[in-house]
C-alpha cells in the first residue's frame, strides 16, 4: 500500500475534511496583446 506523501495529508491539515483533489491552476499568457498558446509562437528577435 503506498503512502501518501501530499504534506496537506500528511500533516493532517485537510485529510479529514476534503476529499482527495489534485493542486492546479489555470494559465493564460498573453504576448504584446495577443494569447500564446505554446512557446513556438516567440521568434527571435
Amino acid at each position: 500500500m503506498p503512502r501518501e506523501r501530499d504534506p496537506l495529508v500528511v500533516g493532517r491539515v485537510v485529510g479529514d475534511v476534503l476529499d482527495p483533489f489534485l493542486r492546479s491552476i489555470t494559465l493564460r499568457v498573453t504576448y504584446n496583446n495577443r494569447e500564446v498558446a505554446n512557446g513556438c509562437e516567440f521568434r527571435p528577435s
